[in-house]
């Protein structure tokens, strides 16, 4: 059963892009986002770019939600 997900990417001055997916499990979304940071790919998002090149680590948690924001959440922690 799919579940959603909460992604964040950590960078420096303590930004954090979050955004939600879907996936089937913890350990599938750990490896895709484990893919994606070691790759260092550009994720496209609904109109944001998360550069995973530039990020200094990642958290993969599962979402309290069944319909999530469709966007890039971007703070400073």
């Amino acid at each position: 059963m799919n579940k959603y997900y909460q992604i964040s990417f950590y960078f420096n001055g303590g930004v954090r892009a979050s955004y939600h997916q879907q996936y089937d499990s913890v350990e599938l979304a750990q490896q895709a986002i484990n893919a994606a940071f070691t790759k260092k790919e550009l994720l496209q998002i609904d109109g944001s770019v998360i550069n995973t090149g530039k990020a200094l680590g990642y958290a993969v948690i599962p979402a309290n939600t069944v319909t999530p924001d469709q966007t890039v959440i971007w703070d400073m922690l």
